[in-house]
Order: structure tokens, then sequence, then C-alpha cells
């Protein structure tokens, strides 16, 4: 190879034309396959010399691109490094520094990561500090490799800082796309960074939509607008990648309908032009959000759906596999294919095929950090890692443990090669979790002991390592694997402290970032909710004897933080700044429990009757957790029965109980008892003596979906007993409390059938309702908004030009799991979503001053048999900055819902009683009338958030 390009180098005449001009070859990024944009940079007059028509040094650079762009980096490194020498020898500064910032791109590729370093330094010293236009022009481009640099070396921030001097000497050349390639690059840094929003919005203004902001993509006409701020730009490739690295981000956000969206126009443009690896980059893409749907559809309950788009994220996986020109490209695809395939449990044959052609695929690659992750990420996929953390147990069907062992044992020996600590990490963990979950064959007591050492070794192995090089993201993890190894032989002590230090690292983590931004979130099911109930589990051990108040009471923070975290899950925002002040992020579990223990008491103290619930969904066991107002210490109750138990019970009420028109107390109470007994029953002598009156639950997963007032103990409801009410978590509630001296009110109506929404019929006492409560309401009257007048513009510029401190909604209102599909109807068109009302009701002036007291959905209803619809109850609370909501968990008939409402206000308005307290009156008026003591007609009416 070197002799063949001496010869061609002997040919070269002398050097280049003034003007030539080079390109910076879209790549693959590390994160999300963000491509780096193509950047068209011009030489400057510097450099003028004149070569053969026939051979030049251009077309030396051209094929050196050209070898990179098909993934044959060796042969490019070598061609790029030849070229250099030339412009060395010539004296040519600036070319020299643009061959070496290339240079630096393919070495990346290869992994090595010193001569990358080396040459990436001194084309940025070639560049120099001048100001002619081709010392700004090498630069740019010698910043923007380094960037790329940095960036492997999940150094972000200095790579933000490269790219961000490389936006400013474009704008010194007035070239635009340079700039807009630099943007692009900005937003995959902070992407790394975990400034997803912040990122999104960086895309935006990369795409000239400066005007709009990620949170507003919401809608049809969002996109269409986005669309109309790109269309001057005549580059395509640019606009393609601009616009695919914004799909990326969407779908990092959680926004995956307008990733879609986002990533299918991207395919559009992308078939204007000339080049597979933007077309398999933008499959690529569109698998990944396919994928990720199907994840969410199957989470809805929504089968079918899901089925849809797991075949399409195959579709679109193996159409980038067939034309993908990077090795690495197609690698990724593959791995993610198999992965998917693996999970939906397909034809062993196909998978066995694809895993065959995977590994002929990575025995030919050039050794470098993607092929070490793919060879991690491979075993990982056999062996179903994700399974296996949420304590699930899996068998290897595809390949022996010998072989796994193999897999892993090579990247750890490659990581080593490459001198990547965190890589090194990352694989010798994993071989920790391989010894963790899969025994030796046959192994006997003694080789079940061997294999759980070998995994506590190579598990602190690696946790040192992550330590030493300060990667909390794999920190966490492996202190949550040692933890998990430690439970297993017994040794609980030590297992809960390290359950204790992952979720103390994980929480520094997200504190940390959330610190400077609010865009930080985690797959809250994959990494949050097992860890943090697995150490739950640890803490409340079945027999109550046995639960120390320290121990009750890091159980009762963590199960409080998990609903936060949950909550942020579904709202896909940040609530810190709701829950503990800033410096409680500094703290430790055993500190951040203190916290909470004050900011209960401090919430307790204003009502001296109401205690606090917290029921605990475990594996094996159902905890209760109660805080009563005038008692230091903790109460506790365990009882032993399965989490499956748990929620086919509540199902079964849901399905066959409570929406029924009719209810027995011989037949049809015999679940709402069961269920009395778990939660309340333990604990019934400890409320009647202490004079409780209210009931305040922190709800857990299943239960949310359960009318808390329709338990039953043997002979009447617990709404006879006391009033109820679900606070989503003390973190979230606001200590202070207070009612307002004038109500002042907006009461909308819509009683009219949507037939663009066929599910939505009419609710034909809606407008009734709101004339009757029109009585009710002296000095002022309530504002109304009624049928045709009732429009989402009318409704938010009442919310924003009035401080009302109470609003009423009789209309229909949709809550999900989906956040896109939790929506309140109105005479517009289109549905109005939380973020619009968020912003409808965000003056802080007037939460500050006037603060939404009450907000009242009398015609609501949550998705049957969608445990985490109640969610969406919560997230109105939140969004609306409301100290209480009421609404219904299913709908109610029109007129016991009318006469529900006019009690309740004619309670809360003229008698000195806690909001639960008027709607327990109010349910107990139902109750008094015999065709109505079914549940379905009283219980669905909840009470989220303050109860006073």
């Amino acid at each position: 190879m070197a002799r063949k390009w001496a010869v061609f180098f002997r040919q070269v005449e002398s050097l280049l034309k003034r003007g030539v001009r080079f390109i910076l070859l879209g790549m693959l990024g590390v994160t999300l396959a963000l491509a780096i944009p193509a950047l068209e940079i011009a030489q400057s007059q510097e450099v003028a010399p004149t070569i053969s028509p026939q051979v030049t040094l251009q077309q030396l650079m051209e094929s050196g691109r050209e070898l990179y762009q098909r993934g044959h980096y060796v042969e490019a490194a070598e061609v790029l490094g030849q070229a250099a020498d030339i412009y060395a020898v010539e004296g040519s500064r600036l070319n020299q520094s643009l061959a070496l910032s290339y240079l630096s791109l393919a070495y990346q590729k290869l992994g090595e990561w010193k001569e990358a370093q080396r040459v990436s330094d001194a084309s940025l010293q070639l560049a120099g500090i001048g100001e002619t236009r081709g010392d700004r022009i090498a630069r740019a481009v010698a910043l923007n490799s380094q960037g790329h640099l940095l960036l492997s070396f999940v150094n972000a921030e200095s790579a933000f800082e490269r790219w961000q001097n490389a936006a400013a000497e474009y704008q010194q050349l007035n070239d635009n796309q340079g700039k807009v390639g630099a943007l692009v690059n900005q937003a995959q840094a902070l992407e790394q960074m975990g400034y997803y929003r912040r990122s999104c919005n960086t895309l935006l203004q990369a795409v000239g939509a400066e005007t709009l902001s990620c949170d507003e993509i919401v809608t049809d006409e969002d996109i269409n607008s986005l669309q109309e701020h790109f269309v001057a730009e005549t580059n395509l490739q640019l606009k393609a990648i601009a616009l695919r690295s914004l799909g990326n981000v969407l779908r990092a956000i959680g926004k995956l309908d307008r990733s879609h969206q986002i990533l299918q126009q991207t395919l559009a443009i992308v078939d204007k032009i000339d080049s597979q690896s933007d077309k398999s980059l933008t499959f690529f893409a569109l698998a990944n959000t396919e994928q990720a749907l199907a994840k969410q559809k199957q989470e809805y309950g929504e089968t079918d759906n899901a089925k849809d788009s797991r075949n399409q994220a195959v579709n679109f996986y193996k159409k980038a596999i067939a034309i993908a020109p990077s090795p690495t490209i197609k690698l990724l695809a593959q791995l993610n294919l198999f992965s998917l395939l693996r999970q939906a449990e397909t034809n062993v044959r196909e998978l066995e095929s694809l895993l065959a052609v995977i590994q002929s695929q990575m025995s030919e690659m050039t050794l470098n950090k993607s092929l070490v992750e793919a060879r991690i990420k491979l075993a990982c996929s056999l062996m179903q890692c994700e399974k296996l953390v949420q304590g699930e147990t899996t068998e290897l069907t595809l390949v022996s443990i010998e072989e796994i062992d193999g897999l892993l044992q090579q990247a750890v020996t490659e990581a080593k090669k490459l001198e990547d600590a965190r890589l090194i990490s990352y694989a010798i963990g994993t071989q920790g979790k391989r010894y963790e979950s899969f025994l030796p064959p046959q192994a006997q007591k003694q080789g079940e002991t061997a294999s759980r050492q070998k995994a506590k070794t190579l598990t602190q192995e690696a946790l040192e390592l992550a330590v030493q090089n300060n990667a909390p993201e794999l920190r966490y993890q492996w202190q949550w694997q040692m933890g998990r190894l430690l439970a297993g032989e017994g040794n609980l002590e030590a297992a809960i402290g390290n359950y204790t230090a992952a979720v103390e690292t994980l929480d520094s983590l997200r504190n940390d970032l959330l610190a400077v931004n609010a865009d930080v979130q985690f797959s809250f099911r994959d990494n949050v909710e097992p860890m943090y109930r697995q150490l739950v589990e640890l803490l409340l051990p079945p027999k109550e004897t046995k639960a120390s108040q320290i121990d009750l009471q890091k159980a009762l923070y963590l199960i409080d933080s998990l609903q936060v975290a949950e909550l942020e899950n579904y709202l896909q925002c940040n609530l810190q700044n709701q829950s503990f002040p800033n410096q409680a992020s500094t703290l430790n579990l055993a500190q951040s429990s203190e916290f909470l223990k004050n900011r209960i008491a401090n919430v307790m103290s204003e009502d001296s009757q109401a205690a606090l619930i917290y029921p605990i969904i475990l594996k094996n066991h159902l905890a209760v957790i109660v805080k009563l107002p005038k008692q230091e210490s903790l109460l506790y109750s365990s009882t032993i029965v399965s989490s499956n138990t748990v929620v086919n019970t509540i199902n079964k009420l849901r399905q066959e109980t409570l929406v029924k028109p009719t209810f027995s107390e011989l037949n049809d109470r015999e679940g709402l008892v069961e269920i009395y007994q778990w939660l309340i029953a333990p604990f019934e002598d400890k409320l009647e003596s202490e004079n409780i009156t209210t009931l305040a639950f922190v709800l857990d997963g299943a239960l949310r979906s359960l009318p808390m007032s329709s338990l039953h103990d043997d002979s009447s409801f617990l709404v006879n007993k006391y009033a109820v009410a679900l606070v989503p978590s003390i973190q979230l509630l606001k200590t202070e409390n207070s009612t307002p001296k004038n109500i002042k009110a907006l009461a909308a109506g819509l009683s009219a059938k949507r037939e663009d929404l066929r599910f939505y019929n009419s609710i034909d006492g809606a407008v009734e309702e709101i004339k009757a409560l029109n009585q009710i309401f002296s000095d002022p009257k309530p504002t109304l908004l009624l049928e045709n007048e009732f429009t989402k513009q009318k409704f938010q510029q009442q919310l924003e030009f009035n401080s009302y401190n109470l609003v009423h909604l009789a209309t229909h209102a949709r809550f999900s799991s989906n956040l896109d599909n939790t929506i309140i109807l109105t005479s517009s068109v289109e549905p109005m979503r939380l973020n619009e009302l968020e912003v409808a009701l965000a003056s802080p002036e007037r939460n500050r001053t006037n603060p939404l007291w009450l907000f009242v959905l009398s015609a609501c209803e949550t998705a049957e048999g969608d445990n985490r619809a109640v969610l969406g109850i919560a997230g109105l609370s939140v969004k609306s900055g409301a100290q209480s909501t009421l609404a219904t968990l299913w709908l109610a008939d029109d007129r016991p819902t009318e006469a529900f409402m006019l009690k309740f206000y004619e309670v809360l308005l003229n008698e000195d009683v806690t909001k639960a307290e008027a709607l327990r009156r109010a349910q107990q008026y139902l109750l008094e009338n015999p065709s109505s003591i079914a549940p379905n007609s009283w219980a669905p009416f909840v009470l989220v958030g303050d109860w006073r």
C-alpha cells in the first residue's frame, strides 16, 4: 500500500490551485446516531499552487474522504497521513492543519486515541490565531474535529466549548452552513450531558426556528410551523442531518409521536439525496423511535398497536442494514434488531441467523470503542440483562455460557488495549452480571458459592474503576449489582449499605444535572423503580417486628421519592423545584429521610386529626406505613400476599364490582373487605384512640385506580367513618394552606357530543350543573363559559387575565398513561392538553398572590385497566398549580354528579370544614338515597393534593 501511494505522490507536480474546497463528511455520532453535518470548507489564499490536471492533492484528499465514508478507516488514515506529510514538506500550514483534522477523525474511528489526540492538537496549533479567512477555516475544522475527540472521551463539556468556538469562527466567516453544523454538534454534546431540552432547543435554533421551544412541539400544527421555519435552507443534506438529530432528541425526551413525524419528513428529504449513509442513518433513527413506541404502547396495554410498531421497527432496521455503507452503522442496527427480536421471543432460527451475521461482522471490524461496546451489548441481549436487573430469571437459548464468557472476556481485553477505563469498567461489570445470574452447568452448592464470589470480585473491580474515573452512571449500576449479590447470600446489612450507596449515587447524578438544567430523566421502569423497590423490600421484611424506626423512615422516603420519579417520568419534566429545596440534593439517604420526616410533621401540624397512610406493593408482601399526627413513631404492618394477587384483586373490583349500577352488601363486598383488612384493619384501634377523621393516602401502583372511600369493613363503607384524600407525594405538597377569603371562580361546561371523537358521548347535565352552581356562589359570581363559548382560546384568556382561585369544568376529560392522550375537551377542534393548561396558569404573580386553591373536573375518567392513568389527575394538579384537584376515576351519571357537586360546594363554602370532609359529606349525601348506594355513583370522586 505504501509503495502504491509513493508512486502516486511522485506524480504530483505542484500544490493546489487557489480556491480549492474540501468537505468534512457526515459521520456517525457517539449518542443516538446523531450525524455531524457536511461542512463545506473554503481554503485561504495562502495556499495557491498549481498541479497536474491528471493527479492532484485534492484528489488525494477526496480519496481519503471516500475511504473514510465507506468505513475503510485504516486506508483512509494512511492516505490522509500521506497528504498531511506532503503539505508539511511544502510548508502549506493551513492545508496540513485540515488534513490532520480529518486524520484525527479516522484515528478516532480506529480507537487509536493517542494518535487522534496528537494530530488533533497539531492541527489546532497549525491553525493558529490568525485573522485571515484561511486561518478561520482551518481553525473551525480543527475545533470541530477536536470536539468529536473530546466527546469520545466523555468530556462533553469541553466538546461543547470547542463547538461553540467553531460556531463563532463560522459566524465571522458568514458561513451559515458551518454555523448550523456547529450547532448540531453542540446539541449532541448537550444531549450527552443530559440536557435534552437544551439540546432540542439548540437544534431548533439550527433549523431557524428560534421562536419555538421543544415543549411547544405538541400538535401537527407545531410540526408544520417548524417546517416553515426551515423551508429556506437549500442544503438538503444539512437539513436532513439537523432534522434527524431533532427527531432523535425528541425521542430522548419522550415525544415519540413527534419524533416519528420529524424522522418521516427527514426520510422524504434524504430520498432526494444520493447518500446511502444518510438514508441508512434515517432508517436507523426511525427504527429506534418505532421500538420506543412499541414499548410504550405495550405498557399502555395497546397490544395490537405495540405489535404494529414493533414490526415497523424490524422493517426499518432491516432497511438500514441493507444499505449501510459504514460497518459501524450496520452493526449498531443489527444489534438493535437482535435485541428487539430477542425481547419479542422471535423464531429461534431467525435469531440464530442474525446472530451469525453479527458475529461475522464483528470479526471483520477494526478494533475501536464501538466494537467493544457492541460485544458487551450483544452479551447483554443474549443474557437479557434488562430482565436480570429487575430480579427476573432468564435462560440462555442461543449460545452456551462459555460463548458468553468468551465474548465478554474479549471485550475486557480489547477495552484494556484501548486504555479506556470506563469501557473496562463496563465490560468487567457485565462479566459480574453474568456470574450473578448464570451458575456453572450442574453447579452444586460449592459451584454456586464460587460463582457468587467471582461475581462479587468482578463487580468490586468494576466499581473501583468507575469510582476512580468519576463515572457515576456506571458506579450506581455496580453498587446495585453488589447489593443484589450480598442480599442473595443473606448478608442483609451489607446489601442495604450497597443499595443505599446506589440510590445516593443515582440521586446525586440526577441532582447534579438538575441543579443547572431541568431536563434529565432516567428510564423510570428500568433505572429507578426496580432498585428502589428492592431496597424497600430489604428495609421492610414481611415480619413487622423486624422493621426499625430508622428503616421505616428510609422506606417512607424511598417510596415517596418513587412517586415523584414516576410523576416526573409521566409528565416528562423535572419536579425537583417543587419538592425539596436545593440544599436537599446534597443529603444522603439518612439525611433525606429526616428531611421528609420534618416535612410530614409540618404538613400534619395543621390537621391534628389526619393520618398519613403509605401502602407499598412489594413482590411477596404488602407493607403499610402509617404516620399519626401526635405520635413520633411510625406504625407498620405487613401482609403476606404477592403483588400479582394485589393487582388482580384490584382489577377484578374495577371491572366487576365498582362499575356496576347496583351493589349487594352480601355478594359484592368481598374484595373491598379484603383490601380493608390489608390497609386499615391493623391500625383501627390506633385511629380511633387518636380521634382520626381524615385518611390521606400516598398510593402505590395499582392501588391508585381504586377509590379508597369504597373500602368496606364488613359493616359499612370507609366513607362513613373517614374523609379520604390522595396525596401524590408529601414532597410535592405545600406545607402551608389557607382558604381564600373571597372565592373567585371560573366555571365552564360542554354538553355537546363530539362526532370527531367517537368515544365521547354528550353530557346532558353539564350546562345545568354549571347554572346550578352559579346560584350557590355569592358575590362575586363565577365567570361562565358554556357550550360554544367554552373554547381553548377563551378559557386560556380568562386564566391569563384574571386571578381565579377556583376552576370548575363540567366537560369530558380523559386521563391515560399516555400523556398525549390525557386531554380536556372544549368546543375547539383540538382538545386541551396538560402543557397548554400549564401555560395558561403559568403566571408567577398569579400563583404567588392568588394561587389556584381548587380545580374541579366533574366529568372525567381514567382509562379502564390502566393503573398509571391516575397519574394524569396528579399531573393535572401539578401542571395547573392547584393545591387540590377534585376529579372522577370513571364517568358518573349526570344526575348523581350534579347533586354531588351542589352538596360539595354547599358544605365547602358555608361550613368550616376541610375539602376532604366536604367531599365525604357529599358522598354520604348520595349514599342516603337508596338508588345511589352503589359505589358506581358516589365512589369515583377523589380529592388529589392538599386535603385541608
